[in-house]
């Protein structure tokens, strides 16, 4: 995620190329893993607060959330 916010800190290499994978690249690995993990957490719902359906279409995929 760093590599998107701070983007002079890291080089980004062509395709097919070796990546250098330094302290830092591990660091933000670990961050974005850790980040992940706790927006995904599930929680116990609660019966009377609203439901609702979030969907996402583009020309390739399909997502959706309830």
């Amino acid at each position: 995620m760093e590599v998107f916010i701070n983007p002079d800190k890291f080089s980004l290499t062509p395709a097919l190329s070796l990546l250098s994978w330094t302290d830092d690249l591990v660091n933000v690995f670990h961050k974005a893993k850790r980040a992940l993990a706790e927006a995904t957490l599930l929680s116990h719902p609660q019966p009377d607060a609203p439901t609702a359906i979030m969907s996402n279409v583009s020309d390739i995929a399909v997502g959706a959330v309830l």
